[in-house]
């Protein structure tokens, strides 16, 4: 047979990039998932975009409904066990059979998260522990996660702060705030050594508001 030629007509546009948007307000959420509706239907983004519930407590990381958010959104489709589920290995001599029982064993959904974006998201002390705890966390659970954050600097030496914050949890594991290391996450220590977030100016530039904006990452 011949080689099947594609028809000139509209095609679907095909989203590069999954997201996870989150939040713990309910108006917020609400307006999120209103935005996401309100998009044209051939543009895909409800495939694309998903909003979901999530504070900044440790807790929120061990959430089965937000950690089957998290898989469902950005592992294979075809992978719908619950995150609380767990595969076991057979010992059997089949090294074939092994590998493929070995494909299915539980991974942590927080590995399936390439990056970590945030927009003026720090508003000084009562942000400083639950933000800082909560990057250090992902960065714990996901060593290759990408950290993005935009922030207005509101008060002197706040993103220094935050800074040293993350730093201290990732290094040692345990915070001010009693952040504990999880078992999903030791084997990601060697993987965090001379671990460093940097902290550079940029500016926002909004129609006629210009802001001079802190771009922390790690």
């Amino acid at each position: 047979g011949g080689e099947r030629r594609r028809g000139h007509g509209r095609h679907p546009f095909q989203p590069r990039a999954r997201l996870l948007c989150t939040d713990h307000d309910k108006a917020t959420l609400k307006n999120m998932r209103y935005n996401v509706s309100e998009q044209p239907r051939h543009r895909n983004v409800q495939k694309a975009v998903r909003v979901e519930r999530m504070d900044w407590s440790l807790e929120s990381l061990e959430d089965t409904k937000f950690l089957l958010a998290v898989q469902q959104q950005f592992g294979p489709k075809h992978h719908s066990r619950s995150p609380s589920a767990k595969a076991t290995v057979p010992q059997e001599n089949n090294s074939t059979e092994q590998e493929e029982e070995k494909d299915n064993v539980y991974q942590d959904p927080i590995r399936l998260v390439t990056h970590l974006i945030g927009s003026d998201v720090h508003w000084g002390e009562a942000t400083l522990d639950p933000l800082s705890s909560i990057i250090a966390s992902f960065k714990l659970r996901n060593p290759d996660l990408s950290v993005i954050l935009t922030i207005q600097e509101r008060s002197p030496n706040s993103i220094a702060a935050l800074k040293w914050n993350i730093e201290e949890k990732v290094r040692f594991g345990l915070s001010k705030s009693s952040l504990l290391l999880t078992t999903s996450s030791q084997h990601s220590c060697s993987a965090l050594e001379g671990f460093s977030v940097s902290v550079r100016d940029v500016i926002h530039n909004h129609g006629e508001n210009v802001m001079s904006m802190k771009m922390v990452e790690c």
